[in-house]
């Protein structure tokens, strides 16, 4: 593998597939298959080590898992983000099902419908929600506003959060990679999970324990008067996080 790459490229490596992929590809599974075969079909040329912005997680933490042959580190946001699809649909305590209510709007017709025709103001509610402590201005926002008009975002968005908890199939060409998925596999590469205290979706209690996870060296950093999305919100928390897996990579 090749020496870890600066900062710079990995966060562009982050924009890349975040502004340039996920919002052309109409599915969350065809994002899927094209993130993974982007991640694994490099041969020895890919960089290291992967780094992951928090919407990416659920995505790169299996490549991780899969592939730690071609991953020499990660950075993850809130902990384990490998999705258990089987037992989705178990209750989770009322206070956290509250947390989590746009994902059960998005499953509505009232919700796609909000999406579609309100989706600034509820994104911008979001955002809000998610990082309480976050204050960003209008030419932040208006900067991700831009992708958000992309004629599939609402389609990429639902297909998501109906996919997770199993209301809608996935990619058939990527069932023997859910089917792994399944077990909960132990990701055995360094690790460096990030997680903002104040988080208003995946509280910071929950991450914990998810040291039972990671087989490889780990630190958890809880980051405070962070929210949500931490590399906006901490970009040098986020940096320093990257630089520190070079220990690893010498």
């Amino acid at each position: 593998m090749l020496d870890v790459v600066t900062q710079t490229n990995l966060l562009a490596l982050g924009a890349l597939i975040g502004t340039c992929r996920m919002f052309e590809c109409r599915t969350r599974p065809v994002r899927q298959r094209w993130l993974y075969r982007s991640l694994t079909t490099q041969g020895g040329s890919w960089v290291c080590p992967i780094t992951v912005l928090p919407p990416l997680s659920s995505r790169t933490d299996p490549t991780a898992a899969l592939h730690p042959e071609r991953v020499a580190g990660l950075v993850s946001g809130a902990g384990y983000n490998i999705q258990h699809i089987p037992s989705a649909n178990n209750p989770a305590p009322p206070a956290q099902e509250m947390r989590y209510w746009y994902q059960h709007y998005f499953h509505t017709t009232r919700g796609r419908r909000a999406l579609t025709e309100n989706r600034d103001e509820l994104v911008r509610f979001l955002w809000n929600l998610w990082s309480p402590s976050w204050t960003f201005d209008d030419s932040t926002f208006e900067a991700t506003t831009r992708l958000l008009a992309n004629d599939d975002y609402v389609d990429v968005v639902i297909h998501s959060y109906m996919h997770r908890y199993g209301s809608v199939p996935g990619d058939p060409a990527l069932e023997k990679i859910e089917s792994s998925l399944t077990g909960q596999l132990l990701i055995t590469v360094p690790t460096v999970v990030l997680h903002g205290a104040d988080d208003a979706v995946d509280i910071v209690n929950d991450s914990t324990d998810h040291v039972k996870h990671f087989a490889g060296p780990y630190e958890r950093r809880v980051l405070g008067g962070v929210g949500h999305n931490i590399p906006q919100e901490a970009p040098k928390h986020f940096a320093e996080a990257i630089r520190s897996l070079r220990e690893y990579n010498p």
